[in-house]
């Protein structure tokens, strides 16, 4: 990856020592929860984490000479019809259009993932690998003046009513995984403990 600034440095901070670690209690012979295997509290202390970019130079003879070979040679491209875009009534103007990252053939997949949790901040006695459906009705995203999902989700979870969350969630294992089979969370885990909401957000505009 070419890096053309250098010379900073990225440091990471955390917002609480100990919500990482799940403590959880073992059960007895009749399935009750036996109190006194809770192992103690924990705490995880990062005292340094940062990464560092150096100052990268380039090599100026080599430049120069790449430069000099894109000038001196010819080079022939063929496009195909969906590459090639028509501009009307550009007489005497210089027009300059990256078409490379506008129009192409592959649509590169973008989404947004949203969870909800409560009642885990400093808790660890509660998993923070669940998350809460928290009764929600619908959600969707504003970009651009564009909203994803165009259709009302309309949930329930008490009434079943979460299949189309539930199916967007799978779309996005489908194409991460390139299998259609049973992704890890079935539909009784996705109500329960993790409802994990996928927007699709492949037609948005990168420059947007």
């Amino acid at each position: 990856m070419p890096i053309y600034r250098g010379g900073f440095e990225i440091i990471f901070t955390t917002n609480n020592d100990d919500n990482v670690i799940y403590r959880w209690k073992s059960l007895k012979a009749d399935g009750t929860e036996d109190a006194s295997s809770l192992p103690p509290e924990g705490k995880i202390l990062t005292k340094t984490f940062y990464l560092r970019v150096p100052i990268i130079e380039y090599n100026s003879e080599v430049k120069i000479k790449l430069i000099k070979e894109l000038l001196d040679e010819s080079y022939y491209f063929q496009f195909k019809k969906w590459q090639c875009i028509q501009q009307m009534k550009l007489t005497g103007k210089v027009l300059h259009l990256d078409t490379t990252n506008i129009y192409r053939n592959v649509i590169k997949s973008i989404w947004a993932f949203i969870v909800f949790q409560t009642k885990r901040s400093g808790n660890q006695q509660k998993n923070n690998n669940e998350f809460d459906h928290r009764d929600v009705k619908n959600l969707w995203m504003e970009i651009g003046w564009m909203r994803y999902p165009e259709e009302s989700w309309d949930l329930d979870f008490d009434e079943k009513q979460y299949v189309l969350a539930y199916e967007a969630f799978r779309d996005s294992k489908r194409i991460l995984f390139k299998t259609d089979s049973v992704p890890y969370v079935d539909k009784k885990g996705f109500k329960t403990m993790y409802p994990i909401y996928r927007i699709d957000l492949s037609e948005q505009p990168q420059n947007i």
